[in-house]
């Protein structure tokens, strides 16, 4: 039974940590961003023209957005048609 407990505690904190990265991927702070890199002309000449997440299925944001204390601190990887990522 302490197995399935365990089972049921991790597949919840996962299921958790994923909503919460959703929240953050679809925030308007992330969106903002992740457009003005794809635009960025010094981001283009770095990485090629093309932009887009590393992992483009499901990107995971490091970090937190808190509205309501006005603190953005995130992070994710991006990577260009040059093959380069950042």
């Amino acid at each position: 039974i302490l197995a399935y407990a365990t089972l049921g505690v991790l597949t919840w904190t996962g299921i958790l940590a994923v909503a919460f990265n959703y929240q953050r991927q679809e925030s308007s702070v992330v969106a903002g961003t992740f457009f003005a890199l794809q635009h960025d002309p010094q981001v283009q000449a770095h990485l090629g023209d093309h932009v887009h997440w590393d992992f483009p299925v499901f990107p995971w944001i490091h970090g937190t957005v808190n509205y309501l204390k006005g603190i953005v601190d995130i992070s994710f990887r991006i990577r260009g048609d040059q093959g380069k990522e950042a």
